[in-house]
């Protein structure tokens, strides 16, 4: 497949119109929803700087049926077969997250790997062989999209790559990288990337953008799963492929 060999030797792969007008608009209807609530809840996170919220399927938030959307969206066919040949073992559902634009508009954006938040540098390393990690990022509204190091999901970082992102040497997180691709995004537009490359969110335009995390079948990747984001059995029974949630 394209998007296989694309992604094997890029880290990363676009598809245009993932979603039509109107399914857009129906995903965008319940996301919205989601993220007045938690504005509510977290308006001072925001102020701060925050520029997204997580788990948008957990309970007690979205009622059943908006939940239910999400659930469809997550373990649909059309999404679930274009994941699997990327992943070394099964796919397992990790979790969602919401992007949306930062409160002050002249916030810098940053390079990193997602696994640097919770894994040592070795680790980090042994993390390119072993583990796999992908966002699908999906375009409520046209947006600038996110910025990628092609290439870096299987290769270590430069001696410049690590400096930026660890702001070493007076170097800062937000710097100019070189060789870097900028990935804009219309409505609909489906992005997959693995989470152990080097990039880095772009903001403005006023992004609003659904991320599903996938990963490989291990325990210590789907220990971050949050047991209360997941479908009921009554649910269950009414989505494609329900075994991504056990």
């Amino acid at each position: 497949m394209i998007t296989t060999s694309t992604f094997a030797e890029s880290g990363f792969v676009k598809i245009p119109g993932f979603l039509n007008p109107k399914e857009c608009q129906r995903l965008l209807k319940v996301v919205h929803r989601f993220h007045s609530l938690w504005m509510e809840e977290n308006l001072q996170y925001f102020h701060q700087g925050v520029i997204n919220s997580s788990n948008l399927t957990k309970g007690n938030v979205l009622d059943d049926e908006q939940r239910l959307v999400l659930f469809k969206l997550i373990s649909s066919d059309s999404l679930v077969s274009l994941v699997q040949p990327l992943l070394n073992t099964r796919p397992r559902f990790m979790g969602t997250q919401l992007f949306f634009d930062p409160y002050d508009v002249q916030q810098a954006n940053y390079w990193h790997r997602d696994g640097q938040y919770h894994l040592d540098l070795e680790q980090q390393k042994q993390a390119l062989i072993d583990q796999q990690v992908v966002h699908c990022r999906i375009a409520l509204l046209q947006e600038k999209g996110i910025e990628v190091i092609p290439g870096t999901h299987k290769r270590w970082d430069t001696d410049t790559e690590l400096a930026v992102r660890l702001e070493q040497g007076g170097r800062v997180k937000s710097d100019m990288l070189p060789n870097s691709q900028a990935v804009p995004l219309d409505a609909g537009d489906l992005l997959i990337f693995s989470a152990n490359m080097l990039h880095r969110g772009l903001y403005g335009n006023g992004r609003y953008a659904l991320d599903i995390l996938y990963c490989d079948d291990k325990p210590e990747l789907t220990a971050f799963v949050q047991p209360d984001s997941l479908p009921s059995a009554r649910q269950s029974k009414l989505l494609d492929n329900p075994i991504i949630f056990q």
